[in-house]
């Protein structure tokens, strides 16, 4: 029995590494994409994706005439 339970920590200590691998490696994947993503949408409709920056700074909570000035800097 004493070795059942020792190849049942093993299991999920490994399982969970694995798990935590896939996490960590998807979440990089995301943000190496992201900028690349970003500048392409910024190329092809500029305005549009500065409407939703602004739109970004007004749910943070700064006033539309204050987003809009920040946005532009």
């Amino acid at each position: 029995m004493p070795i059942a339970g020792l190849a049942g920590l093993v299991a999920g200590a490994m399982s969970m590494a694995a798990g935590e691998y896939v996490s960590v490696s998807s979440q990089t994947d995301v943000e190496t994409s992201d900028p690349a993503r970003e500048a392409a949408e910024l190329a092809a409709s500029p305005e549009a994706e500065l409407t939703e920056l602004t739109e970004i700074y007004v749910g943070r909570g700064l006033d539309r005439e204050l987003a809009r000035q920040v946005r532009a800097e």
